[in-house]
């Protein structure tokens, strides 16, 4: 995936995350974001991402030439773009998950208690 792929190329031409943000213009954090995969850079910044790195835009999205082609650059970030609020979705509704999931479990150990000293 494209987060995978930036954190390597990075790492392979020895560039830390701050100093890829410097050259790109924005903030160290933005840099992890894409790492993790917690959001996706738009295209202009791609491009730019791709000449720092000297690797294709087309290898940086897992694609091949041709599908790249066929396929618009801004489509597949659009894409990706979906694929990350599916994901942030799922997280966001896991969380709530456990967050009522602790409450109960805080709720039925203090009636338990409650019930013993009674």
């Amino acid at each position: 995936m494209i987060n995978e792929n930036i954190k390597y190329y990075r790492k392979r031409k020895g560039m830390s995350q701050e100093k890829m943000a410097v050259k790109l213009h924005v903030v160290r954090q933005t840099v992890s974001k894409w790492e993790t995969g917690h959001s996706v850079p738009d295209a202009d910044i791609l491009i730019h991402i791709s000449e720092l790195l000297e690797v294709p835009v087309y290898q940086l999205l897992d694609l091949n030439e041709t599908s790249l082609k066929e396929e618009s650059l801004s489509k597949e970030l659009e894409r990706l773009n979906h694929l990350l609020a599916e994901k942030n979705k799922k997280e966001k509704i896991i969380k709530e998950a456990y967050k009522k999931r602790g409450i109960i479990i805080t709720l039925s150990f203090l009636s338990l208690i409650l019930s013993l000293t009674i």
